[in-house]
């Protein structure tokens, strides 16, 4: 691992990787790495999408901004992050999630507390009815990934816009992340009915 983030340290990963090494060492936990990882790819998608001009892909990528963003947040609250762990995953903010709102779930005792802080916003209908944290992840990022795809469709009542071009190539994403269960689930004899459950798909 050493070798391997010493590779990364001149290159634009470098300081995030350097961080989320930090962190493993401290929590241990492998998913640290994913979510600096994403925090890289959503920062410059967020300065790409504000340089290109394109106000049709605000929202659709706002979605995916807010996504990686409230995620991040609650999952520093289940891993027991501290407030400035988590303030440093925050990518940037947006209309739908501001400033305030993520400062909020990032000040809050849990992450019951920091879904409540949801309960007045665009996002009130996704967050899930249990106590349990490790349910509730579960079952907020799945509605968050439907709502995502759902947005994503909606994009081709408006032909020949960026978005629409955008919208295919994250049709095709999932497209591929489906099949790739179902070949898994064939493979380790998965039930069809768990296997269903899982996709991203219309409902």
């Amino acid at each position: 691992m050493e070798e391997a983030v010493s590779s990364l340290a001149t290159s634009e990963f470098g300081e995030e990787i350097a961080k989320a090494v930090s962190l493993y060492n401290e929590k241990e936990n492998l998913q640290v790495f994913d979510t600096y990882l994403d925090k890289v790819f959503y920062k410059q998608l967020d300065s790409a999408v504000k340089t290109s001009g394109e106000h049709d892909l605000v929202h659709l990528i706002g979605m995916d901004i807010d996504f990686y963003n409230l995620l991040s947040i609650l999952r520093g609250k289940f891993w027991g992050l501290d407030e400035q762990h988590i303030q440093d995953l925050i990518v940037t903010h947006t209309a739908s999630a501001p400033k305030d709102l993520l400062g909020r779930m990032i000040g809050a005792e849990s992450v019951k507390d920091a879904m409540s802080e949801l309960s007045s916003t665009v996002y009130k209908d996704l967050v899930p009815q249990t106590d349990n944290a490790i349910d509730a992840l579960s079952e907020f990022e799945r509605a968050f990934e439907l709502a995502i795809y759902k947005a994503i469709n909606r994009t081709f009542s408006r032909m020949f816009s960026f978005a629409t071009v955008i919208g295919i190539l994250k049709l095709t994403t999932y497209e591929i992340r489906n099949l790739s269960a179902i070949a898994f689930a064939v493979e380790q004899q998965i039930p069809a009915q768990t296997v269903m459950s899982k996709l991203i798909i219309e409902e």
